[in-house]
């Protein structure tokens, strides 16, 4: 069966987000207005930039970032997925993703209820079609709200396969726990923190190790389960 969570995580969950969110709202108004005002400075073009992604069955819905490219990036190639070292991200983009702070507009996202804090990235449907043709169970991974973060941002990098992501997405939604999610959001924020790179994780440090053991301790211990 398809992984999902019952309702009275996703109750739980839900009240999860909307407390924090709020909280991290607050805490983050004075960078966001400050950013608001640098992005159009420093780059042709609106500081907010908004991109239809899908959601929870696969529901499109918009999602905000702080512009880190330049404006109109995609207007002569079409949808391209970033690379490390792409020439379109701004020197002010590269900092804000190097520090995650791209990602700010979408704490309104999850107040809107089209995301979660923590949960699978929301991906564009050109870019879902063909992970669907080479991974049937891609579409497991929109059985739950897609996240600000999420196991595969900590354990995959840039170089990482669609396929590998998959199973860290995977893994996290059989795995979900109020716990789990906290453990991941405190990992995101050392990330944050150490600024250990722009486009995900390189090395992983020893929590993440640790984290990674667990859950797929946890995956040994459900499939012993059924098989008894």
């Amino acid at each position: 069966l398809p992984p999902t969570l019952s309702k009275e995580q996703r109750l739980m969950k839900r009240v999860m987000d909307v407390v924090l969110a709020t909280a991290m709202l607050i805490l983050a108004s004075p960078i966001m207005l400050l950013l608001a005002v640098l992005i159009p400075l420093t780059s042709r073009g609106p500081a907010l930039y908004r991109q239809e992604r899908l959601g929870l069955n696969g529901k499109p819905f918009m999602l905000y970032k702080f512009r880190s490219m330049v404006q109109d990036a995609e207007k002569l190639t079409g949808p391209v997925l970033a690379t490390e070292d792409d020439p379109r991200i701004t020197l002010l983009g590269r900092w804000m993703r190097a520090t995650r702070l791209d990602e700010l507009p979408q704490l309104f996202n999850v107040l809107k209820g089209d995301m979660s804090l923590v949960g699978p990235r929301p991906e564009r449907a050109f870019f879902v079609e063909q992970f669907k043709e080479e991974l049937p169970e891609y579409t497991y991974r929109m059985m739950v709200k897609p996240g600000i973060t999420g196991l595969a941002q900590l354990m995959a990098k840039y170089t990482t396969t669609a396929q590998d992501k998959l199973r860290y997405d995977l893994m996290y939604v059989r795995n979900y726990s109020i716990v789990l999610d906290l453990k991941i959001l405190f990992q995101t924020m050392l990330v944050v923190l150490r600024r250990e790179q722009a486009e995900g994780v390189r090395t992983r440090s020893k929590d993440q190790e640790r984290l990674l053991r667990e859950l797929l301790k946890g995956q040994s211990e459900m499939a012993v389960g059924r098989e008894k």
